[in-house]
């Protein structure tokens, strides 16, 4: 009986492994775990995003960011190329909280990047990126039941090697317990 209930839990911690590296591969590959980024505040509030690193204040001017709390006064902005639908890039991120945002998609190597710049209620501007469809990321997805398998099998063997030597343990004090018996007789 010993052995079934200790082959199932190999089996079921192999099981788990491969079903929870599915689901944090498929998670991370549609961008559950990037964060987002605050790119500051230009020098005025900022109300509304023009495209993406492009936003218009308060008083109707409008900045580029140029990096991390970086903004260029601009007569113009540019729109940023040509674009995908944004159907292409999938699901976008929460937005809870942004009075407005623009998201854009377009091609990237073999995938598509969508880039998101949003605004929250107190003008701080954000910017959310991710590439979607880098090459090797359908063979990630398609192993990662294989790797977390593999992991959640080791995983059962240690266990199983913790078990078995505190068995062998309890076997030893049993024997020495005997042992001592029969030498008192």
């Amino acid at each position: 009986m010993k052995i079934i209930k200790r082959t199932g839990l190999l089996v079921l911690l192999s099981l788990a492994g491969a079903i929870l590296m599915y689901l944090y591969v498929s998670a991370s590959q549609r961008g559950a775990f990037i964060p987002w980024e605050s790119r500051g505040k230009p020098p005025e509030k900022a109300i509304q995003v023009l495209a993406v690193d492009y936003v218009k204040t308060q008083s109707g001017a409008i900045y580029k960011n140029c990096g991390n709390d970086c903004w260029i006064q601009s007569d113009q902005f540019t729109p940023n190329g040509e674009y995908l639908p944004l159907k292409s890039c999938g699901k976008l991120p929460a937005l809870a909280g942004s009075i407005d945002f623009k998201a854009i998609c377009r091609n990237y190597g073999l995938g598509v990047s969508l880039n998101i710049t949003a605004i929250d209620n107190i003008g701080t501007v954000y910017s959310w990126d991710q590439i979607i469809g880098e090459e090797g990321e359908g063979l990630v997805l398609l192993l990662s039941p294989f790797i977390g398998a593999v992991a959640g099998f080791l995983l059962g063997c240690i266990i199983l090697l913790m078990i078995l030597f505190s068995d062998f343990l309890g076997w030893l004090q049993i024997r020495a317990h005997q042992k001592g018996s029969r030498d008192h007789e």
